[in-house]
């Protein structure tokens, strides 16, 4: 595993019969329930606001 500041980079060993595709959403799905519940509470709200909320 490697990254930068906005990317990871990963080797991975999957089975043949699990499509790529589904791996990667599979990993996105994790690392972002990880990363919400590391850092909930301490969100940029200004990056949410919408049009009607400013």
């Amino acid at each position: 595993m490697n990254g930068e500041r906005d990317r990871v980079h990963l080797l991975v060993h999957h089975p043949p019969e699990v499509a790529v595709s589904k791996l990667v959403n599979s990993l996105k799905g994790a690392s972002a329930r990880r990363i919400r519940l590391a850092f909930t509470g301490r969100a940029n709200c200004a990056g949410t606001a919408t049009a009607a909320g400013r």
